[in-house]
């Protein structure tokens, strides 16, 4: 199949993985434009969170839109964190993950792409770069999600600033490029709690609110927000699944919310 392929047609990333690094890609994603797509029907902000694993306030904040009310289908949004990269001849979609340090899972979500196997030349891609993001913008949205207050101060330590707010306090990850956690009051157990990884991602992708505490029961803990509670194996340590107030258990990354 590869001794078909030719500059103006398909490429297929089966046929063609094991090929060389991508084509006149700008080194980091720094040269190449901001990602924007038209907001379709149906389309909401913890849904395109979910799609690009981007925090859903920080897409709000960055299309002007903080109480995230305003998205109408037709309307132009900016992705922050994410880059429009073209496709050249030669591409493949393995290789243009490696070169944004991410993987084909990320890439076949976010362009909504029906044949992983094939990207076309000229097709127009959105590629993460953590070149590209603001961490305060992306502070001041997860405090906006959690319900932390105003931002109080800054404070930059060891390849990460800590943004202090009133009620949290969020850690900025420069080596990650992405916020690793936010420590907040446990109103039920008393001290504080650590919410990083998937129960940070789900609480953020999902909107459910102000952090409310943690709860124990049958093997598992639950971090409990104004609106669901996340779920999570005391074996595993993994995130089992959200549990909502009228009886629903979805997993942490379904478009429910």
């Amino acid at each position: 199949m590869a001794d078909a392929f030719v500059a103006t047609g398909p490429t297929s990333t089966a046929a063609l993985s094991g090929a060389g690094p991508v084509q006149a890609v700008a080194v980091g994603g720094a040269q190449l434009p901001p990602f924007s797509m038209t907001a379709r029907p149906g389309d909401t902000y913890w849904g395109l969170a979910i799609r690009f694993k981007e925090f859903a306030p920080t897409i709000g904040l960055a299309n002007g839109d903080p109480s995230m009310t305003n998205l109408h289908a037709g309307g132009q949004l900016q992705i922050p964190g994410w880059r429009a990269y073209t496709v050249h001849a030669g591409d493949t979609l393995g290789a243009i993950a490696a070169e944004f340090g991410t993987d084909l899972a990320t890439l076949v979500k976010a362009n909504q792409l029906a044949n992983p196997d094939l990207i076309l030349v000229g097709q127009r891609l959105a590629v993460p770069d953590a070149h590209s993001r603001v961490p305060d913008q992306e502070a001041r949205g997860a405090a906006s999600a959690l319900g932390l207050g105003r931002l109080v101060s800054t404070e930059g330590a060891a390849g990460s600033i800590y943004f202090q707010f009133e009620k949290g306090v969020v850690r900025y990850s420069n080596v990650e490029g992405k916020i690793s956690s936010v420590t907040v009051p446990d109103p039920r157990m008393g001290g504080t709690v650590e919410l990083s990884g998937r129960v940070l991602e789900t609480a953020l992708y999902g909107l459910l609110g102000s952090f409310q505490g943690t709860e124990g029961a049958a093997g598992s803990v639950y971090y409990a927000f104004d609106r669901a509670a996340v779920q999570v194996s005391n074996v595993t340590q993994q995130v089992v699944g959200v549990r909502w107030p009228d009886g629903r258990f979805t997993l942490p990354d379904q478009d429910v919310y």
